[in-house]
């Protein structure tokens, strides 16, 4: 890293897909002229800069299966990823939402076992919570699996340089629940392609 660090300021531009990450180059010194930020994804209409038609449509709010609410974590399974977090709060959500959950995790990682013995607890003392580890899938098993939930919960804790699992959601017209960590604030939007937590991940 120390060696990389040193190459940075050979180049003339240096490109990243989030404010965060850009901001990350000026606080090691690089020139403010030399780094830029440019949108990952394009946005309706064409218009590149974020305006445009109404972002909100297209993207479902309502429970896709009539009486119960199906949560989906995607990714590597790892401490910082917070999928502990996600299921220390499922008693809270049942209770909040009052339906039953389905919860999947797909993904794989250091961290599963212990996730899964977790979630186990939880299903044994709460009645209307199922939680599945489907392990990694392939695009079309992800693409149905986007497709058949009702919201995509994004529980990291650490700065993500960008979160890319937000934006595959989004092609699904998908909602995502993140804690406003790094690069997670630029693609989600609290209120039009889902909720930005208040406060700090812990």
């Amino acid at each position: 890293q120390s060696s990389r660090r040193a190459l940075l300021p050979r180049y003339k531009a240096i490109v990243t897909h989030s404010s965060h990450m850009r901001e990350e180059y000026l606080r090691n010194g690089l020139p403010a002229e030399n780094v830029h930020s440019l949108s990952y994804y394009a946005h309706p209409g064409g218009d590149a800069g974020g305006g445009g038609p109404d972002r909100r449509e297209g993207v479902r709010f309502e429970p896709a299966k009539e009486g119960r609410f199906r949560l989906l974590f995607s990714g590597r399974m790892d401490r910082l990823k917070g999928g502990s977090v996600l299921v220390s709060a499922l008693p809270e959500v049942r209770s909040s939402l009052g339906v039953p959950l389905d919860v999947t995790f797909a993904g794989d990682g250091p961290e599963r076992g212990r996730w899964e013995r977790q979630a186990r607890a939880v299903e044994s003392r709460l009645d209307g919570v199922s939680v599945r580890f489907a392990g990694w899938l392939d695009k079309q098993q992800l693409d149905r699996l986007y497709a058949e939930t009702d919201l995509l919960v994004f529980p990291s804790l650490w700065p993500e340089p960008f979160g890319l699992t937000g934006l595959e959601a989004g092609r699904h017209g998908l909602p995502v629940a993140a804690f406003p960590v790094g690069g997670v604030k630029d693609w989600l939007s609290d209120g039009v392609n889902g909720h930005l937590t208040e406060g700090r991940a812990h």
